[in-house]
């Protein structure tokens, strides 16, 4: 071995400890295995929520969305259970006409002020809530529940649906699951049941700039590379009609800002590392309590630091996922999740102390496990 060859088998070893090198090559077997034989969902569920929508509409205008197509926000809560964005039009509340109040709000939250003397209080002024000052509040809660009584009326005659839409949703049953905190639906096709929460939003485009990215690197401890490259993008926010605490307020979320941080196409190999993220996490660690959305702002975190298309590259993918694990091991050990946009929003505020332990010593015990030459491959093949 000459001593370019050594030097760079020795920076091989430094980069990438043994226990990744093992475990990437597993993983990504596993996966390819797995994508050949799972179909999403995604298509059903597009086609019996955009014939509920275009229904709800004719009973009620106001209760007029944008269709689901396939840049929707669909997401994938656990087996099975998923969570859809369902954008209010534009036409029925106009953005223009309502102001946020955050003041005196938790991190995340909102009031949603409606203006006084604009279409958009004459169309929802049902679902307000008037303060003492005589300012209208547009309510979460009041929303929700209108929604879901409409979905009830056309649910409980399936027949109509058939009939008004051409008996496209033959062979399919949809229930009507709502509670006080979520509108949700159940979708039976052929013993296939998926339940969807649809979450009422509020599209915001403009109305918070987002000029943050230079300072999260900066407040997380990490240098942002080339920085110069980078485009500062005003995606706004969305505002998600999910339970919280108080009834008229509006959880912020910031949807397309994530997507265009994550840009999959661009970066595919940044779509991989999180699939072998996934995996690592919920058959091999057995971590359900991990949310996806958790996972993602990991990844989030981590393409923080690595901003370039050549870090990105299949070569590196061993030391971009091998950063996804470090971060969420030092997240679960601070017990501190920061939300991406809203560091001050501890995202692991509903897991106990004991299930972050317990990530600890699985990561480790995997970490030393698979260090070995021998044994990493039986214990990995365990579900």
């Amino acid at each position: 071995m000459d001593t370019s060859t050594r030097k760079a088998f020795f920076h091989k070893l430094q980069s990438n400890p043994r226990w990744i090198d093992h475990v990437v090559p597993m993983l990504q077997a596993e996966n390819g295995e797995g994508d050949t034989a799972k179909d999403s969902p995604f298509e059903l569920v597009e086609s019996v929520v955009n014939i509920l929508l275009s229904a709800v509409a004719q009973y009620d205008s106001k209760f007029s969305f944008q269709p689901v197509d396939a840049s929707s926000f669909f997401t994938e809560k656990e087996r099975n259970h998923f969570e859809l964005l369902l954008f209010l039009s534009s036409d029925s509340l106009r953005p223009a006409e309502i102001r946020l109040q955050q003041e005196g709000c938790s991190p995340g939250v909102t009031l949603v002020e409606v203006i006084q003397n604009t279409h958009t209080l004459n169309t929802w002024k049902s679902e307000c809530s008037r303060s003492s000052s005589g300012q209208e509040y547009l309510s979460s809660k009041m929303l929700r529940n209108a929604f879901s009584n409409l979905l009830s009326i056309l649910l409980t005659d399936m027949l109509y649906l058939q009939l008004y839409h051409n008996k496209t949703t033959r062979g399919i049953e949809v229930r009507n699951i709502s509670s006080d905190n979520e509108v949700r639906v159940e979708i039976d096709f052929r013993g296939l049941i998926l339940t969807v929460d649809l979450l009422t939003a509020i599209d915001c485009e403009g109305l918070l700039p987002i000029h943050t990215y230079p300072s999260k690197g900066k407040k997380l401890g990490h240098k942002r590379n080339s920085p110069s490259k980078r485009k500062t993008v005003n995606c706004g926010i969305q505002l998600v009609s999910k339970a919280t605490s108080v009834e008229y307020h509006w959880r912020i979320w910031y949807c397309k800002a994530e997507r265009f941080e994550l840009d999959f196409k661009r970066f595919p190999q940044r779509w991989e590392s999180f699939q072998l993220f996934k995996t690592l996490v919920y058959k091999k660690l057995g971590c359900n309590f991990l949310k996806p959305y958790l996972l993602q702002t990991v990844l989030l975190h981590e393409c923080a630091k690595f901003s370039d298309v050549d870090q990105w590259t299949e070569e590196k993918l061993p030391s971009r996922f091998h950063g996804l694990v470090e971060v969420l091991e030092s997240f679960a050990r601070d017990k501190n999740c920061p939300h991406f946009f809203i560091p001050s929003l501890n995202l692991f505020t509903e897991i106990s102390n004991e299930d972050l332990k317990g990530l600890c010593r699985k990561i480790k015990f995997i970490r030393e496990r698979c260090g070995k030459v021998k044994g990493q491959e039986s214990f990995l093949e365990k579900d």
